[in-house]
């Protein structure tokens, strides 16, 4: 059993469940480590991972285990890695079996290589549109939209592979009546990260399909400049998050004048501070990507954290670093919104926009 503050290479070599071998640990999360792993049975590589014994005391946890599992196995598309199978050993190791991808997630290949031109950047998005389309259509709204819940797989011959969503721990579903939504409704909780949360969720309102572009706003922003959107350098993190209530974001051709003025337009409007403003859906935020040729590489700007000598904000200098899940109390939910068979578009929302 993994403990909070254990090494989680100690558990390498141990048969989970009689059926995966652990041979590797590949990093840890707020709930579990991963671990790459065979299958005995198949005798293929897996990546497993791990419920800490801390999380799996917690109802909250292990619901939010369980929950990924569920949601996860059931969005079917080549950009959302699969999961295959699920369970808890006689040991007491609750396990989560995924598809093994070599390479690496976006936020380490940001911290590592600085920020992307356009045209990998349109790449990656459009991919991460097009899985998280996919949970859209079951009605399903991601809510932790981020750099290390997308994972850019190594491809052959130096070319780039395939992006996948990850993490479906923190999804929810917009349908009642759906038969994930038991597993997936958590009361009087807001789930998220704050650097990428919505306005309105910030406000405690429900995520819906709104909240997933705004995400991808942010992601975008910081794929291509390399930093993420500073709303001011002092105060406390909440704070700064209620600026964005009433602020727009920074104008991101100022941080890369050679941005062409129709990319800097899509971002600003998949960050628009009031939800009607962005785009309606994800099939529309595709179309307008896909609207923009990939041209040429543009020259990118040197993020603060490319080098090894330099690290992101602090806190009380600049961007926000916390990336961990906060929690929020909610207000008001929003009216539900049925999935299609052509994407969710979430619904319009009344009363004037915050000034």
């Amino acid at each position: 059993m993994l403990a909070r503050g254990d090494d989680p290479r100690r558990l390498e070599g141990l048969v989970v469940d009689q059926r995966y071998r652990l041979e590797r640990w590949l990093g840890s999360g707020g709930m579990g480590a991963v671990y790459r792993a065979e299958q005995l049975s198949l005798q293929r590589p897996v990546a497993l991972k791990l419920l800490q014994s801390r999380c799996r005391l917690d109802y909250a946890h292990q619901r939010r285990f369980i929950r990924e599992a569920r949601v996860a196995s059931t969005i079917v598309h080549p950009n959302v890695t699969r999961v295959f199978d699920f369970g808890q050993s006689a040991e007491g190791h609750t396990y989560l079996a995924m598809e093994y991808l070599p390479g690496q997630d976006l936020s380490r290949r940001l911290h590592r290589g600085g920020a992307l031109d356009w045209p990998r950047t349109r790449s990656i998005l459009l991919q991460t549109v097009a899985g998280l389309r996919a949970a859209h259509d079951l009605g399903v709204i991601h809510r932790d939209v981020k750099p290390s819940n997308v994972f850019l797989v190594k491809g052959r011959d130096g070319q780039p592979g395939a992006v996948k969503v990850l993490d479906f721990g923190l999804a929810k579903a917009l349908d009642p009546e759906s038969s994930l939504a038991e597993a997936l409704t958590m009361a009087d909780e807001v789930m998220g990260t704050a650097q990428y949360m919505a306005p309105e969720r910030v406000r405690g309102e429900e995520a819906d399909v709104s909240s997933d572009i705004y995400s991808l706003g942010v992601m975008t922003y910081r794929m291509l400049s390399g930093v993420l959107p500073l709303w001011g350098t002092r105060g406390p993190v909440f704070r700064r998050l209620m600026r964005r209530l009433k602020e727009p974001p920074p104008r991101l051709q100022r941080l890369v004048p050679s941005l062409p003025e129709a990319v800097s337009a899509l971002v600003l409007r998949a960050m628009a501070r009031h939800p009607d403003d962005r785009f309606p859906s994800l099939i529309a935020l595709a179309e307008a990507i896909e609207a923009i040729e990939a041209g040429k590489p543009h020259p990118t700007p040197r993020a603060t954290w490319a080098s090894p000598t330099s690290r992101p904000h602090r806190l009380g200098s600049g961007a926000l670093r916390s990336t961990r899940p906060i929690r929020i109390p909610s207000g008001s939910s929003s009216s539900p919104s049925a999935p299609s068979s052509s994407g969710l578009v979430r619904p319009s929302r009344s009363g004037p926009s915050p000034s």
